[in-house]
C-alpha cells in the first residue's frame, strides 16, 4: 500500500505536503510472513507461484462446448502464460478454433490439447528470481 504525502494535484499546503514522494505503509504482519498471496500469484523466498486457489479453478474447468466458454478458460489460462514453457504451441489448437468462419468440431485433438493445457497450469513450476550477481 502506497500513501501519497503530496495531494494528487501538486499542492503541498496542509498536512499532506511535509514530506515528497510516497511513503510505503506495510501492516506488521505481511513483513514478516514467507508466503505472500497477491494478484492471483503466491510470492515466496524462492520466486514466484502461481495460487492454488486460483489453479483450481483451473483444474475443475469443464469442456467448453461453445467459442464464448474457449475464450474464457483461454483468458483465464493466458493470465498464467509465464508459467508454462511453450504455452503458445499447446494453446494453438484451441485457438484455431476462435478463427473466424472456423466451425465448432471439438474433436480429439481439441480435447487433447485441452487436457495437456490444464495439465500444465495446474502444475507450474516456481518462477526463480533473477540472479544479477551471475
Amino acid at each position: 500500500m502506497v500513501r501519497m504525502n503530496r495531494a494528487p494535484d501538486g499542492a503541498t499546503n496542509g498536512e499532506r505536503g511535509k514530506i515528497d514522494g510516497p511513503e510505503w505503509v506495510r501492516p506488521p504482519e505481511v513483513l514478516m510472513k514467507r508466503r505472500v498471496g497477491y494478484l492471483g500469484h503466491i510470492i515466496l523466498e524462492k520466486g514466484i507461484a502461481t495460487d492454488p486457489s486460483k489453479t483450481s479453478a483451473v483444474r475443475e474447468w469443464p469442456t467448453p462446448t461453445c467459442v464464448s466458454e474457449l475464450r474464457q478458460f483461454l483468458g483465464l489460462a493466458s493470465y498464467y502464460r509465464k508459467f508454462v514453457n511453450g504455452f503458445a504451441k499447446l494453446a494453438a489448437p484451441l485457438h484455431r478454433l476462435l478463427e473466424k468462419g472456423a466451425e465448432w468440431d471439438w474433436s480429439k485433438a481439441y480435447q487433447s490439447a485441452f487436457d495437456t493445457l490444464k495439465y500444465h497450469l495446474t502444475s507450474a513450476p516456481v518462477l526463480p528470481y533473477p540472479d544479477f550477481h551471475r
